[in-house]
């Protein structure tokens, strides 16, 4: 979705989005272009740009007189402002926000790496449910987003390290699993034994036996990340293995 940052122009999302959900994580692949402050990614507000809505949700992607980005949830009471360093403004960046309150933590991730973290703990209760948007601000005043938008996806959920690292490495184009499947493959002297980059958070596990006498442990070979597919290499022993993936 590409947007030009003419007033009035943004994309419209249905209200409800975050109904039920007690934390959330929020997700983009965008480029921005080096804007005015206070320009959102996201807001899941009323709807009405009254700057209150009886409580918002935004992410500003660039805040140009002091060069941040922030992720503010904002009620009737007031909550605090997790802000960020540097500004996305003329970047192509993948960014990850997670609102959690049952953990007590807001968190921006920007291209796989942490990038700020805050105390929080009022509710996504507390967050209008009339409306939601891409490029427009719950305040009437602030700017519109020029720029373009790959991929949006929002979760119910917190989003895991493991998960952001691996998003990150497959791109906008792959979509995050929990369904794996182990490969192998035999070369000469030694075993290649690879699954997805994006069934991400599974560790490789090996026992030399099934049954009363099985032993998981964690295969400590060093994994490499080759194209969409985690690896490691398997030295021949002479003795039985069994293999399997845990997360």
């Amino acid at each position: 979705m590409v947007l030009n940052g003419t007033s009035g122009t943004y994309v419209s999302l249905p209200g409800n989005l975050l109904a039920g959900l007690t934390n959330v994580t929020v997700e983009a692949w965008l480029t921005n272009a080096v804007s005015p402050d206070n320009v959102p990614l996201f807001s899941f507000d009323d709807g009405l740009q009254d700057g209150v809505g009886g409580g918002y949700l935004r992410f500003v992607l660039h805040d140009q007189s002091n060069g941040r980005n922030f992720l503010e949830l904002a009620s009737v009471g007031g909550s605090p402002k997790l802000t960020a360093n540097p500004g996305l403004g003329g970047q192509y960046v993948h960014v990850v926000c997670i609102y959690s309150p049952p953990t007590g933590a807001a968190v921006i991730y920007t291209n796989g790496a942490l990038e700020g973290t805050l105390a929080v703990s009022t509710a996504l209760t507390n967050v209008s449910a009339n409306a939601a948007a891409l490029g427009r601000s719950p305040w009437s005043s602030d700017p519109w987003v020029n720029g373009a938008i790959d991929e949006f996806r929002i979760y119910a959920g917190q989003l895991l390290p493991a998960d952001i690292a691996a998003a990150q490495a497959v791109g906008p184009n792959v979509l995050l699993s929990k369904n794996v499947w182990l490969a192998v493959s035999q070369g000469s002297v030694a075993l290649t034994l690879s699954w997805p980059v994006a069934s991400s958070g599974f560790m490789l596990q090996s026992s030399p036996s099934l049954g009363a006498n099985t032993l998981w442990t964690t295969v400590t070979n060093g994994m490499a990340t080759v194209g969409a597919s985690n690896q490691i290499v398997i030295l021949p022993t002479n003795t039985a293995m069994f293999f399997r993936l845990l997360r």
